[in-house]
């Protein structure tokens, strides 16, 4: 049965390697197809322009009635003759060549057709050999479970990661458009205490609005941010306090709601903003490391796996 299942396998994997091929050899053909197709276009506004020249020459246009005065007519017209014999050349040329392209996709994608389906059949004989492997051979079994247990908690890590990642990179740009509008209205600002006039003030407060609104979404992904830290394990001893991401936003956002026609409490704002930046852009980038060593995790456990499966003999 196993001897069976094998050769299968084998045959499975030597599809999935066409599939990868015809799938290349597609997406380039189409684009090649898509590349001749402008040109068949281009050519053929061309030999119509061309030939449109040839009309006005041959009737009562302007043109016409010039080259006739000055004697040059004939010399002219057997120009313009000329450039559509060749338009139409190019034209005919890049017709053929898309028709050419087009049965070539044709081809590539029946060819595809029968290959399509071969990753799943691959996965399906290999989890019909995993079953035979853990009911006949005990040995195997345990290996293969501990390698499954072991892709599975990679996996769910993974998982908590990124959701983690989604979270600090809605922080981070909440927070970015946070002190975008903090810059600009401290520039308003300073020009508000030097006389800018009702205009200055109208903008600096334009831009407060927007800093309040930004640092309330900041302030919720904060949070998300600091609970799905927490489900992944990072603690205070890796990036930073992270009872600060909290506080900090709570202090932050009271402080938005003060007086703001004082300078300086645009300018404080705008230092935490600046400082707590820093701090998730920090976690951000040590989170994306995360990421990439669990994604090389999962893919080694996996070649792992598989390579169990298919070397049971």
């Amino acid at each position: 049965m196993l001897e069976a299942l094998n050769l299968k396998l084998q045959e499975a994997k030597v599809n999935m390697r066409s599939k990868e091929k015809w799938e290349s050899r597609l997406a380039a053909l189409q684009e090649d197809y898509k590349l001749e197709n402008q040109k068949v276009f281009m050519w053929r506004e061309q030999l119509r322009q061309e030939e449109e020249d040839v009309d006005r020459l041959c009737g009562m246009s302007f043109s016409s009635f010039f080259y006739t005065v000055i004697g040059k007519k004939a010399e002219k017209l057997e120009q313009e003759q000329k450039e559509v014999l060749e338009a139409k050349l190019k034209y005919d040329e890049a017709v053929l060549a898309s028709e050419d392209l087009r049965q070539e996709v044709e081809e590539c994608r029946a060819k595809l057709g029968k290959v399509h389906y071969s990753e799943a059949e691959y996965n399906s004989l290999l989890r019909q050999k995993a079953a035979i492997l853990r009911e006949h051979y005990p040995d195997i079994a345990e290996e293969l479970n501990g390698l499954t247990d072991s892709a599975t908690e990679a996996n769910q890590r993974l998982k908590e990661l990124n959701e983690a990642l989604f979270e600090g990179k809605g922080a981070l740009a909440a927070l970015q458009n946070a002190e975008e509008a903090l810059e600009s209205a401290k520039r308003w600002g300073t020009y508000d205490m030097l006389g800018g006039g009702m205009i200055a003030t109208h903008v600096k407060h334009d831009r407060i609005d927007r800093a309040l609104s930004y640092v309330h979404e900041a302030r919720k992904r904060l949070v998300r941010f600091q609970k799905e830290l927490q489900d992944i394990g990072l603690t205070a001893s890796t990036a930073l306090n992270m009872d600060g991401f909290v506080k900090f936003a709570d202090y932050f956002f009271d402080g938005l709601l003060a007086d703001w026609a004082v300078q300086d409490k645009i300018s404080n704002a705008y230092a935490h903003v600046v400082s707590r930046l820093s701090d998730v852009r920090a976690l951000v980038r040590q989170l994306e490391e995360e990421v990439r060593k669990a994604e090389s995790e999962c893919a080694l456990l996996e070649r792992k796996l598989t390579a169990c499966i298919e070397n049971a003999k």
